[in-house]
């Protein structure tokens, strides 16, 4: 989706060859049941660093951060299972896990990383008491979401 605006498999393909072409990166979102989920292509293949994505959030936001990462990682940033972001967002961890390549499938890490947001009550979907909103990151199955986490 581009502005809410859906796009044929050509536009979609196209999109990201310019923007891998320009960038060395490109962002796409795509729907999972209700959940926005996007997605980086070409980390991986162009500087060496698993692929990312962030789910729950607009278009938009997600789109943001993602390209603020990647363009930090081809700056030389790196990150891993468990590494921290503070610089999004002020005073909000950001959580790096594990994650499989299909939301439907058994767990695959394939080298891929899952970025994890707080609520605005700094609380993780697997917190008791975090925000609906928040919380629909558990809902898309990760290998690496703890154990006692709360599946709504």
């Amino acid at each position: 989706m581009i502005d809410g605006t859906q796009l044929t498999e050509q536009a979609i393909h196209q999109k990201v060859q310019r923007d891998l072409e320009n960038y060395g990166w490109s962002v796409v979102t795509t729907v999972f049941g209700q959940t926005l989920l996007a997605q980086t292509i070409g980390l991986e293949e162009n500087f060496g660093h698993p692929d990312i994505e962030i789910c729950g959030l607009p278009e938009e936001l997600g789109t943001l951060f993602l390209n603020t990462i990647a363009q930090w990682i081809k700056d030389g940033s790196s990150f891993e299972i468990g590494s921290v972001i503070t610089e999004l967002v002020e005073d909000y961890e950001f959580l790096f896990v594990m994650n499989p390549l299909n939301p439907d499938g058994p767990p695959v890490t394939e080298n891929r990383l899952r970025l994890i947001w707080p609520d605005s009550n700094a609380l993780y979907p697997w917190d008791v008491g975090c925000e609906e909103g928040c919380a629909v990151q558990c809902l898309l199955p990760d290998a690496d979401i703890p154990q006692n986490a709360l599946y709504v």
